[in-house]
């Protein structure tokens, strides 16, 4: 049940590590690279607001679904657009959102089906997940994006 975290990592790894390499190497100021990561990052800080909208309405399952699926679109449409800066940064800043609120809804609903006794092994597996995930898409999204078309590269991170 942990490894579903997996999802979170690999947006993590892409829009923290791979996107910000690849700006690099497009001649991107520095500057301009740290403000684009850190309005992706900031979402992790204020997605706290939007938390108690996941007990209302949709299931956790729904939401953690949603949310990744959500994630997901979001990457397409950032690394489809690596010229054009803002579109970029909003699409980042939105996946960074989806992201965390898919694994605080998943975090909500694994734990209400896990028994007590499991839930320091879920956790485990929760943030191992989450690690290996992200050193994974740092290791191949960038190769991904230098090698293929943009568009394969964007549809298969």
């Amino acid at each position: 049940m942990g490894l579903s975290n997996a999802t979170f990592g690999l947006y993590s790894g892409i829009a923290f590590f791979a996107i910000p390499q690849v700006l690099a190497t497009h001649h991107v100021a520095e500057s301009r690279i740290a403000a684009i990561t850190a309005m992706a990052l900031s979402p992790n800080f204020w997605a706290v607001i939007f938390g108690p909208m996941l007990d209302v309405r949709f299931s956790h399952r729904w939401y953690a679904t949603f949310f990744a699926a959500l994630a997901a679109a979001l990457v397409f449409i950032a690394v489809t657009n690596l010229d054009h800066l803002m579109i970029l940064e909003v699409a980042l800043v939105l996946g960074s959102c989806s992201a965390i609120l898919s694994t605080t809804a998943l975090g909500g609903w694994l734990s209400s089906v896990c028994r007590k006794a499991d839930e320091n092994r879920l956790s485990a597996w929760f943030n191992l997940a989450y690690i290996c995930a992200s050193g994974l898409t740092m290791i191949i999204a960038g190769e991904f994006i230098r090698h293929l078309p943009v568009w394969a590269a964007a549809a298969l991170l």
